[in-house]
């Protein structure tokens, strides 16, 4: 075999990952969700840059305005139409709920987890996934 017949791996492929990571950074916007810090519920702690919620023991001390939830935070932007998605963070967590609302959801008291109360939601409970319906049934995840 003669000079060039193999492709010099180190330019073409080495560095592979970060260019396809370069590639994608420049047409992939990143946003994160901020959260309305009026809607927070006295149970929820909300990270001064408005994109973590963490579940807390006490309940906070917070005024009692009529956009607050008894659970839950709104994030601070809605959407009409089109497909949206995020990744959210659990952490290692055994027990917790994410879901989508509509803004006119009851604030002040508990709803249930189901979309005829205005609520779309998933939850992961003693090692189980379910979808937030009336019979909360299981999801199966690979």
């Amino acid at each position: 075999m003669g000079p060039g017949a193999f492709i010099d791996m180190a330019k073409h492929v080495g560095c592979l990952t970060f260019k396809v990571w370069d590639s994608l950074i420049k047409i992939v916007d990143y946003n994160p969700v901020t959260m309305d810090p009026n809607t927070v519920s006295t149970k929820l702690i909300l990270t001064d840059d408005l994109t973590t919620v963490t579940c807390c023991g006490e309940k906070q001390s917070l005024p009692d305005n009529p956009e607050r939830f008894h659970v839950g935070v709104l994030g601070s932007e809605g959407f009409n139409i089109g497909k949206h998605f995020w990744d959210v963070e659990v952490g290692d967590s055994d027990n917790w709920s994410l879901g989508i609302a509509k803004e006119s959801i009851v604030r002040k008291k508990l709803v249930k987890l189901d979309p005829q109360s205005g609520l779309w939601s998933i939850r992961y409970i003693n090692g189980k996934y379910k979808a937030g319906v009336k019979s909360r049934k299981e999801i199966k995840v690979d």
